[in-house]
């Protein structure tokens, strides 16, 4: 009996060990490397609160669109435009909201209210999966 819990026990540490992705305890997955849904959402407002700028250029894609007049392309730019229009807590108040699927972007939008409420032109921030991994691609407001 004792050895076969001590077999099933190592079973399951070297089976750990071989299944990527799987974070052990404790650990913090990659930003940039998140490729279920509500785990990166999570991470990303987390970093959003935190004005943690270094997570989230991880976490926006190089081709973000955050204007509908001249813009900078680049995560750092969008963070910049972000810290220079005191956006933080207009970001933190939409994700707050949660997020609902959309077809056309064939992603996610936050706040639901883009996808359900017609007409809809208030902030709003898209997700979409660059690669394998999600990544904003766009935190706009107005039409």
């Amino acid at each position: 009996m004792k050895r076969s819990i001590i077999l099933f026990v190592v079973a399951v540490m070297l089976f750990s060990l071989i299944i990527p992705g799987v974070l052990q305890a404790g650990e913090k997955p990659d930003p940039a490397r998140i490729s279920d849904f509500a785990v990166f959402f999570k991470t990303f407002k987390s970093a959003v609160k935190n004005k943690d700028r270094t997570t989230l250029q991880k976490m926006i894609s190089d081709d973000i669109f955050y204007s509908f007049g001249p813009m900078k392309p680049g995560a750092k730019n969008c963070i910049a435009h972000m810290d220079k229009n005191k956006l933080w807590d207009k970001m933190m108040k939409i994700l707050n909201k949660g997020y609902a699927f959309q077809k056309e972007i064939k992603g996610y939008v936050s706040p639901p209210d883009f996808v359900e409420k017609k007409g809809y032109m208030g902030h709003r921030a898209g997700f979409t999966k660059k690669e394998g991994f999600w990544r904003m691609t766009f935190f706009v407001v107005g039409d």
